[in-house]
């Protein structure tokens, strides 16, 4: 078989793209090379992302205030005021996003990996709560019966819960099971 060099499609295209083509690139692309961001104190993060959740409560037209506080390498915000009740409908579904864009955002900016906790006139410390008291419920009920117990759907911080309060739980173990949104938790008898 014969060996041809490569050539650029010729239909319509002009020759001035086509030697764009053939020009090597590094390994960034064309424009500016990619530089790596300084890492900032956690006492920065905190300030900007108390800015950014300020602008994002504003843009939202959102009556709601919060406190923050940071510890170590955690930065809590608690939410409180009138529209609470729009920040936690749908199981909280948007007290959830608002914690993920914060953690998506400051992780990798922070010097020491600072995480984020945002809840809402206490929401999520008595979501928690009940989700370890139905985990050993379940896990309890699994292995008297050896048949295995399915959760309704959860987000991924609820269902990280459940995974950690049976971890050390003998004769079950866990596994999220679907996909996207449908994602849930299944706790199966272990011999």
């Amino acid at each position: 078989m014969e060996s041809r060099p490569w050539r650029p499609p010729s239909g319509g295209q002009s020759g001035r793209r086509r030697e764009r083509w053939r020009r090597p690139r590094g390994r960034q692309g064309p424009g500016r090379p990619w530089k790596a961001q300084p890492k900032i104190d956690n006492g920065e993060i905190l300030a900007s992302s108390e800015m950014f959740l300020k602008n994002l409560l504003e843009k939202l037209d959102l009556e709601l205030s919060f406190e923050s506080s940071l510890d170590d390498d955690l930065i809590s915000f608690r939410l409180s005021g009138h529209d609470s009740e729009v920040v936690l409908a749908n199981n909280a579904r948007f007290l959830y996003a608002v914690n993920h864009l914060l953690n998506q955002i400051y992780y990798r900016k922070s010097l020491t990996g600072c995480n984020f906790w945002v809840d809402c006139n206490g929401y999520r410390r008595d979501r928690d709560g009940e989700l370890r008291l139905l985990a050993g419920t379940a896990a309890e009920q699994v292995r008297l019966t050896g048949r295995e117990f399915v959760f309704q759907s959860l987000p991924a911080a609820e269902r990280r819960i459940i995974h950690l309060s049976l971890a050390d739980e003998p004769g079950v173990r866990t596994e999220s099971e679907g996909t996207g949104s449908n994602r849930r938790v299944i706790i199966h008898a272990t011999p």
